[in-house]
This record gives C-alpha cells, sequence and structure tokens, in this order.
C-alpha cells in the first residue's frame, strides 16, 4: 500500500476534521506533528470543529514554540496525545485559562506528568464556583467606591481595572468568564 502523501493528508484534515487549511498545512509539514494530531484525536469521541482546531494549534503553535527554544520535537517530547486530552478538556472545562494551560503544556512537554496533578501542585486551579467569586467581587467593590463612582459616570474601563482586583483577590484564579457579567452586574445595582 502506498502511504498517503502529505497534499492527500492536508486534504483528508481538512476535509475530516474541518481545520482551516492553514493549520492543516503547518500540520502535514512535520511527520511527527501529523502523527501526533491523529493520535490525539482518535481520544476523543466527539470531534468538534473547536477541538480539531484547538489540538492543531497546541501541535502548531506551543509545539513550534518548544521545538525553536528547545529544539525538542513533538515526538521526542513527553507529551501524549493522553495529556494533551486532558488539558484540552480543562480548558474547555473553564478549570484553567490560557495561560495556565501554557505553564502546565511547557511542563508535560518537558517532563511529562498529568495536567491534573501539575495544576494542583502549581495551585492553577481556576476559580468557578459562584460565592467564592462573588465573595471576592463584594471585597474588591468595597474596598474601591471610587471606582463605583468612576463607572456611575460613564467610565466603563473601570470593569478591567475590577477584574484585574478581583484576580488579586483570588490569587489570579478566578475564572473572568463569571466574574466580569457578575461585577457589571453589581455595578448597575448602584445606579
Amino acid at each position: 500500500e502506498i502511504p498517503e502523501l502529505p497534499l492527500e493528508k492536508k486534504e483528508r484534515f481538512i476535509n475530516t476534521y474541518k481545520l482551516p487549511e492553514y493549520d492543516a498545512s503547518i500540520l502535514v509539514s512535520n511527520v511527527s506533528s501529523a502523527n501526533f494530531f491523529e493520535n490525539t484525536i482518535k481520544q476523543f469521541e466527539n470531534i468538534t470543529e473547536k477541538t480539531s482546531k484547538s489540538i492543531a494549534n497546541w501541535i502548531n503553535v506551543e509545539g513550534g514554540r518548544l521545538l525553536n527554544e528547545k529544539n525538542i520535537d513533538v515526538e521526542k517530547s513527553q507529551l501524549t496525545p493522553a495529556s494533551l486530552v486532558k488539558l484540552i478538556t480543562m480548558l474547555e472545562r473553564n478549570e484553567l485559562n490560557s495561560n495556565t494551560a501554557k505553564t502546565i503544556f511547557d511542563s508535560i512537554y518537558t517532563s511529562g506528568g498529568d495536567p491534573a496533578e501539575i495544576a494542583q501542585e502549581m495551585g492553577l486551579i481556576q476559580i468557578t464556583d459562584s460565592e467564592t467569586i462573588e465573595s471576592a467581587i463584594d471585597v474588591v467593590l468595597n474596598n474601591n467606591p471610587e471606582a463605583i463612582t468612576d463607572y456611575l459616570q460613564g467610565k466603563e474601563s473601570v470593569i478591567q481595572f475590577l477584574m484585574g482586583q478581583v484576580m488579586k483577590e483570588t490569587k489570579g484564579k478566578a475564572n473572568p468568564k463569571m466574574a466580569i457579567p457578575s461585577i457589571k452586574e453589581k455595578l448597575e445595582k448602584f445606579k
């Protein structure tokens, strides 16, 4: 049997996994990246376009960065398809933000390990508990009455400042997707 040519593989990645042409081209330009992508994608039960794009991005962008920085190809790295799946799943569940996920990726790429255990050890699991986030927002609002005044005078940018204060209060662990709407809601109550 004739092995699949890069162009055929690229077409298959575009058609089967709905990858943009650019991502598919980068993947097939490196045999180990293409193989790693396929081995990773097989671990998911139902593949969405978002998931396949996410896998490609981690391999192309972050894997590519580490290939340049440390000269370690994805095949020779300590990263496994299973650990990448776990990392992406944690990110999709909002247990990690993109910055903490990159930190963990770097660690598992060079040293291996379980993403969940590493996140726990490094204290990187995001707070998604609404009561904890609400209470941090209350503390921040009580400590920053001038920010409330600024908001009431039409300064929308104060929301980003308050989000920064919430991050400080939660040691960087509050989930911004949950906190920002909550900050806005609490500010509106002062009107």
